[in-house]
């Protein structure tokens, strides 16, 4: 990291950052090529996972299928500064950008575990009643945290 002022250690600061997204965006390889996309997330904390749900076909399943590997990035807190001048513009933000492992969930106990922190990201409770049939109308992947990084610029 190049600004190591701007860097966030305390894992307690960092949780509270992943807290404040609303968007977990995912990097795939898709040959030469990179392949982002947007996705409702929730994050389990013991084990520095994190879930989206999908749909059970396309293009991201494909990539994720074939390589097992991803990059991530959060952001929040994003508001521009102004100045007197141009170069004098900043901007205030909190960021987490990582790698991983990523994979299909096939287990139903996870893939309930992962929704229910899906909804605790979104709506503060996690005790919602999902239908058991409802898991075979949508995908769960899992994201397992190998590293990251998280900044701060207030």
């Amino acid at each position: 990291m190049r600004r190591r002022e701007l860097e966030v250690t305390d894992p307690q600061k960092i949780e509270e950052i992943i807290d404040s997204c609303e968007v977990l965006r995912i990097g795939l390889r898709d040959g030469e090529r990179i392949y982002i996309v947007p996705m409702s997330f929730g994050y389990d904390k013991q084990t520095k996972c994190f879930y989206c749900h999908c749909a059970t076909e396309g293009r991201k399943l494909d990539l994720i299928k074939q390589t097992g590997y991803a990059a991530f990035e959060l952001d929040c807190g994003n508001k521009i500064r102004s100045a007197e001048t141009a170069c004098g513009f900043s901007t205030s933000y909190q960021s987490i950008i990582g790698e991983g492992d990523i994979c299909i969930v096939q287990d139903l106990n996870e893939k309930k575990h992962a929704m229910a922190l899906l909804m605790q990201q979104y709506s503060d409770r996690g005790d919602w009643d999902i239908p058991e049939k409802a898991f075979a109308r949508f995908a769960v992947i899992k994201l397992s945290v190998h590293s990251l990084s998280a900044k701060a610029h207030d």
